[in-house]
């Protein structure tokens, strides 16, 4: 992408996922996303991790449940936080 200045930067980009289906409607979730914004400046990587429980009990409702942990420089995009760590809770209606 092109900045202000008009110099390139390559932004490098990767995501992985791996879901197991278990019997029940349930399921176990692990995913990798990784983000290099400049790759001509190192230590700007951010990189999150997420593990997750689904569970279908219905085949219009899903609930999930999920941890997450993201490392990332505080310099990235001006975020005043280095890190995160989320555990969330969440309920899908299917219509």
């Amino acid at each position: 992408e092109d900045d202000a200045a008009g110099s390139t930067r390559r932004r490098v980009l990767g995501f992985c996922e791996m879901d197991l289906l278990l019997p029940r409607g349930w399921s176990l979730k692990t995913a990798f996303d990784y983000e290099d914004p400049d790759s001509s400046e190192s230590g700007d990587e951010v990189n999150r991790v997420t593990a997750a429980a689904e569970w279908f009990a219905t085949q219009y409702l899903q609930f999930r449940f999920l941890w997450r942990r993201t490392d990332r420089p505080p310099e990235v995009l001006g975020v005043s936080f280095q890190n995160d760590r989320e555990l969330v809770l969440e309920a899908h209606l299917f219509l």
